[in-house]
């Protein structure tokens, strides 16, 4: 008895034709499901490659993990403000679809550097004192993963011409776990990143995620 709407393979011929394209659509089906796997894997080394942004010119680049996290950090000449690195950082961070923090993450109703620019301080752990200009901002993106910026002008020993850049990305589960608000413990006086500059008191890092944080003489 035949099925409403099929037609039957009535000849051998045809039942062989029927079973090789019974074969191809598990085969392709296989395929498409393997392929999304890798894709999808593949995407999420990108999304968080991508995060880190490395602008033109430049050096001393270095790359690595932190816990779960990413990280990367670089020097570059540009003068204080460098508008052309926020500029550039911030451009390529909304092309994939991440979001500017008004506020501090772990601080709410702490403003970001979105909103109140560039700050400085007096390092006196070192000798001699330094100045520092910093800028510090976060983004979000549609999963709630977080990536981070920290931007440095130190001098004496250097100046505002030469500017530090350390950057990490932290997934959205472990944003999570962290959570946000006063219990986000710091550990200051400690950088993650080899090649940013120890600078004692003033700046430290979360010991679970890496986040350059800074903590007294802001002005």
């Amino acid at each position: 008895m035949r099925g409403v709407g099929m037609v039957p393979c009535q000849h051998k011929s045809w039942m062989k034709a029927c079973a090789v394209r019974v074969f191809l659509l598990l085969l392709a089906a296989g395929a498409m499901f393997c392929g999304g796997c890798n894709r999808g894997s593949g995407s999420d080394a990108e999304h968080r490659y991508k995060a880190l942004v490395v602008c033109p010119g430049a050096t001393d680049i270095l790359r690595k993990k932190w816990e779960n996290t990413d990280q990367v950090s670089y020097r570059i000449v540009v003068s204080y403000p460098a508008e052309s690195v926020l500029s550039c950082i911030s451009n390529k961070l909304s092309q994939t679809g991440w979001e500017p923090l008004k506020e501090d993450y772990w601080n709410p109703g702490f403003p970001s550097s979105h909103v109140r620019g560039w700050t400085q301080f007096a390092d006196a752990s070192v000798q001699p004192q330094s100045s520092v200009d910093q800028w510090l901002g976060q983004w979000k993106d549609g999963v709630g993963s977080i990536v981070w910026y920290s931007l440095q002008y130190r001098y004496p020993p250097g100046d505002r011409n030469h500017l530090t850049v350390a950057a990490g990305y932290i997934p959205a589960d472990v944003a999570s776990r962290i959570g946000s608000g006063p219990s986000h413990t710091i550990n200051f006086g400690r950088v993650p990143s080899a090649d940013v500059p120890e600078v004692g008191h003033e700046i430290g890092a979360c010991p679970r995620c890496g986040m350059l944080r800074s903590r007294r003489g802001l002005r």
